[in-house]
């Protein structure tokens, strides 16, 4: 008898369950229940137990215990993110915000034109002023807009939920292929056909329904089509916020551009600090770097005295781009919409925002910094020689952690540093492609549009860890913290994948999806060399960190539903870190017991529990694929089984066939670091560097022996 440390009830253990030899081992983690077989999460032991007794005793307890602080304070941020962004989650799911099925498509791409008519049925007539700063109910200073492709339209819905959530408005989608236009007519969203730049009519733009694919001529066209999108809109008398459709917005951006009446554009950029501290300029002091070469982390997390008002020019831009993701332009910015319409149309291959920031630089030579001049600081002259406008205009930087990019946001977490409400997100700075954008935002809360098998999926749920409750990762993070270096980040991420590969292993033998960890990295993930922080980077940086799971893994290719069967065995689904956790997920399945979520934890004498009744399971360890489906049978019903340590539970699998396509599938599941600090070249993750194997360049490896080798790309 055991007794249920949540609900104090008393289920029998018995079935003894027949272990078979294994296949495949792993030589990761360890026990992850006492002698009693007390689980981990969801029922949480005290983190600092945790500590004092799988940490503590190893040399570095010092660095140990620093990393402690270090973890709780990263809890506390994202508690706070959490409780924030679950109000917009909420706000954006619920059926009686979403508009009702519009018009069919009519067949006609002419039809739903941008025109000025058009405009003014969704604003209201253009306003007043010559400026077009005025406003009133019936004409808004600005209307909103972003575009899709048919690849894309699941972004442009995620994107209207939370801007009608936000209470942005108006907006319109525009559609830049024929299914793309009739998906979102028949969601209901005011929708228009994005303007053709080559040949006659008001068709649609020439770009492709798939993937388009950064620098294909697809991107480029589209980018065309953004530029003479602001020259319309301006030139009929309205400003526009343009915003890509993976951009989420958290709040009503409208107040704060009202601060800055005088601008004719305010843009947001690619920095990675605030430039500002209490009004004046400030530049991001270089890091400090160790004996290898990589910087040195410090403890302290706040970013005091920020506040919320513009970047500084030119530290805004300093080693940093506009980035034309979220840009504000008032009607009286048309010449300079125009300008950038032409450019591009000149120069086909032209990428939209390079364009965009030389006539923004170039704008600026001779012209002095604005804020002595207006009552707006941050705001400087530009486009006067630029672009033909009767006398230079003002601009602005955005601040980077109110409207902030996917580094600033998901990565640095900035805004939670420098104690500001974000107005919204830009899915940038990230990997796997837009697979790695879309799961970038279901990790934070920020993805409305998934539908209820993607929270309660066929078969059930798998859930692990988490990673930092496991010895074997604790002793690293341990030895990570404030001693920041290529070969201990590495030896922390491969500690992670061993655990994530029997977390894999044990979804694939129950048929199952698994319900990815939360990781952690030792050092940032960029296109270029750096010393373990990019170039920028608000300082202090935190390392280590919790990272997005596309800094480690290709998540691309492991939702790749075309990968043959028979040599890389059947896909494997996954869910983003922190489901369980998400408002939208069921209550019933989070509850402890056979209904919501059972904990199968290893021990002594352990026996399988035969009548389904138990909140927890405990087994010996070790169990191959066809024990472990027989231990949990009684448990398939379960929605939710959570294992704190898969390597300890599972054993391998009894057919040798099966294990080498497991592996084979596992081998291309991680993604690259960049870039070796030596060679400035990348070096491969590798999922099964704990145990013998042959690598995705042909190298074998002893267990326990693998050496990170940079490899040309």
């Amino acid at each position: 008898m055991m007794g249920d440390p949540v609900t104090g009830r008393h289920s029998t253990m018995h079935a003894r369950v027949t272990t078979a030899a294994p296949v495949v081992k792993s030589n990761a983690g360890g026990a992850a229940a006492d002698a009693g077989g007390r689980p981990s999460p969801p029922f949480h032991t005290a983190a600092a137990e945790w500590w004092a007794a799988m940490v503590a005793p190893y040399p570095g307890a010092a660095r140990a215990e620093a990393f402690s602080s270090l973890r709780a304070q990263d809890d506390v941020e994202a508690t706070a993110a959490g409780a924030r962004f679950a109000a917009a989650a909420a706000m954006a799911a619920d059926p009686t915000r979403r508009p009702p099925p519009g018009a069919p498509y009519s067949g006609n791409p002419a039809d739903y034109a941008l025109t000025p008519a058009k405009l003014a049925t969704v604003a209201g007539p253009p306003p007043g002023t010559s400026s077009g700063d005025g406003g009133g109910p019936a004409s808004p200073p600005y209307i909103t807009i972003t575009w899709c492709n048919a690849a894309f339209v699941p972004f442009a819905l995620n994107w209207a939920a939370h801007a009608r959530a936000a209470g942005v408005g108006p907006f319109l989608v525009g559609a830049s292929d024929e299914a793309a236009l009739e998906q979102l007519l028949a969601a209901g969203l005011p929708t228009f056909a994005m303007p053709r730049l080559v040949g006659k009519g008001a068709g649609l733009a020439q770009t492709s329904p798939r993937d388009l694919g950064w620098g294909s001529p697809a991107f480029h066209a589209l980018g065309r089509e953004k530029a003479a999108t602001a020259a319309a809109v301006t030139g009929s008398g309205y400003g526009v916020l343009l915003t890509d459709v993976d951009m989420v917005f958290l709040r009503d951006p409208a107040p704060y551009f009202a601060r800055f009446p005088d601008a004719a554009l305010l843009t947001s950029s690619d920095g990675l600090h605030r430039t500002t501290t209490g009004g004046a300029a400030q530049a991001p002091p270089p890091p400090a770097l160790n004996a290898s070469g990589l910087a040195v982390a410090v403890s302290a997390l706040a970013v005091p005295g920020a506040g919320d008002g513009l970047e500084i020019w030119p530290a805004a831009l300093d080693g940093a781009a506009g980035n034309i993701g979220i840009m504000l332009w008032r009607a009286h910015a048309h010449p300079v919409a125009v300008a950038w319409r032409d450019a591009l149309i000149a120069e086909p291959g032209a990428w939209d925002q390079d364009v965009f920031n030389d006539l923004l630089r170039a704008g600026t030579a001779g012209n002095e910094t604005a804020a002595a001049a207006t009552a707006s600081p941050g705001l400087f002259r530009t486009f006067g020689r630029a672009a033909p406008m009767p006398a230079a205009a003002l601009a602005g930087v955005l601040p980077v952690d109110t409207f902030a990019s996917g580094h600033t946001h998901f990565v640095q977490r900035l805004a939670e540093r420098t104690g500001q409400d974000p107005y919204a997100v830009h899915a940038t700075f990230q990997f796997s492609g837009t697979v790695g954008k879309r799961h970038r935002l279901r990790e934070r809360w920020l993805w409305a549009v998934d539908g209820n098998t993607h929270y309660a999926p066929r078969g059930g749920l798998v859930t692990l860890g988490p990673l930092e409750e496991i010895p074997a990762v604790a002793r690293l993070l341990g030895v990570v913290a404030g001693v920041p270096a290529q070969s201990s980040h590495f030896a922390l991420v491969h500690a992670q994948l061993a655990i994530l590969r029997a977390g894999l292993a044990v979804a694939a033998s129950l048929d199952r999806t698994l319900v990815l960890p939360r990781f952690w990295c030792g050092v940032d993930r960029w296109w270029a060399r750096h010393a373990g922080v990019i170039p920028g980077t608000t300082a202090p940086a935190r390392l280590p960190f919790r990272c997005p799971a596309d800094h480690i893994l290709d998540l691309a290719a492991m939702a790749d539903e075309g990968l043959d069967e028979a040599e890389y065995g059947r896909r494997i689904a996954y869910r983003e870190a922190g489901l369980p956790e998400n408002p939208r997920f069921p209550a019933a399945s989070r509850a402890p017991g056979p209904g919501g979520t059972v904990a199968v934890v290893v021990g002594r004498g352990g026996r399988a529990s035969a009548d389904g009744a138990a909140t927890i399971v405990v087994l010996p360890a070790a169990l191959d694929d066809v024990a472990l489906r027989s231990a949990l049978a009684p448990h398939a019903p379960t929605p939710v089984l959570h294992f704190p340590d898969p390597a300890a539970a599972f054993g391998g699998f009894s057919d040798q066939a099966v294990a080498a396509r497991f592996l084979r599938r596992v081998s291309i599941s991680t993604d690259l670091w960049c870039c070796d600090v030596g060679t400035g070249k990348p070096i491969w993750y590798d999922a099964q560097a704990d145990i013998d194997h042959t690598d995705r360049h042909g190298r074998a490896w002893k267990g326990g022996e693998w050496v990170g080798m940079a490899e040309q790309v």
